[in-house]
């Protein structure tokens, strides 16, 4: 057998197995946007697009997609740089170091509800911590209503989000600095690559294919993000912080349109394929490059 061929053959019946598994959802939720559904779900008859018609007529669905890319791309693009540096300084041989990496990764071995509700707390315009720390550095009485604002609430989420994103990018990211072969760091250090060099050239190079998977997985994960949106706001206020999960749950849970629904499950599923295939060609032709 070809060699070239062989990890094809190797990985091809798991792979058959999940596109199995996989189909079967997308089918029955492609059927259902495309069918009249009674309130428990099931599909009576073929309505065409006109699930796809009632979504794109929805006045909230507009906006949604567009708080959807800002909180995606809003928790995405800071906790990825914020990430490398956390990870470049616990790749320190730093005193204490399994404490603050320990501290670091916290967070994300907690239930996100949990840390949400937390969150949530902090805060809150008449009993929370922030208000109060604020109301001591200014030395004025403050009671910002951080999750009742239109234009706070958004970005209060989407720092919880960054919080919670780190954890897991420093992770792997750290993982990946420590794979570097001890060899290739001493053979820069005699080329006198040292501090910013070594970090551009080598070390970053070195890091860019578990930055794209990392990426990619953060991407998808955010996207899709519900319980920290829908447990400190739950969409609101006036449905600034409602994103693509929280209106699909509204729609589904709470008016029982499963058809309409599943309309927008299609569209989300479209969208993430679509920003999969560009992010990963965008990255094999860097890689290339």
């Amino acid at each position: 057998m070809n060699k070239k061929r062989w990890p094809l053959m190797a990985v091809a019946p798991a792979s058959l197995f999940l596109a199995f598994i996989f189909a079967i959802p997308v089918f029955q939720v492609v059927r259902t946007s495309l069918s009249k559904t009674n309130g428990l779900g099931e599909a009576e008859a073929f309505s065409g697009f006109d699930n796809f018609a009632k979504l794109f007529s929805d006045p909230i669905f507009l906006p949604n997609m567009i708080n959807t890319f800002v909180w995606t791309l809003g928790v995405l693009i800071p906790a990825t740089v914020l990430s490398i540096a956390v990870a470049l300084l616990l790749d320190l041989k730093l005193p204490g170091n399994l404490l603050y990496r320990a501290v670091v990764f916290m967070p994300w071995a907690i239930c996100f509800v949990f840390v949400a509700i937390i969150w949530q707390y902090i805060f809150d315009q008449l009993f929370g911590p922030l208000n109060s720390l604020l109301a001591l550095i200014l030395n004025k009485d403050i009671e910002t209503a951080w999750l009742g604002t239109p234009s706070l609430a958004m970005p209060s989420i989407i720092w919880v989000g960054i919080t919670l994103t780190i954890p897991f990018t420093t992770l792997v990211l750290l993982a990946g600095l420590q794979s570097i072969p001890s060899e290739v760091l001493e053979a820069g250090t005699c080329d006198g690559a040292n501090g910013i060099k070594m970090f551009f050239y080598i070390k970053l190079p070195t890091l860019k294919p578990v930055l794209n998977v990392v990426t990619l997985v953060n991407l998808l994960a955010i996207f899709n993000s519900f319980p920290i949106i829908w447990t400190m706001t739950g969409g609101g206020p006036d449905h600034e912080t409602d994103t693509f999960p929280t209106y699909l749950y509204q729609i589904a849970f709470g008016d029982y349109d499963f058809g309409k629904a599943g309309a927008l499950s299609v569209i989300g599923l479209l969208i993430l394929s679509g920003m999969s295939f560009l992010y990963l060609r965008k990255s094999s032709v860097s890689e290339m490059l």
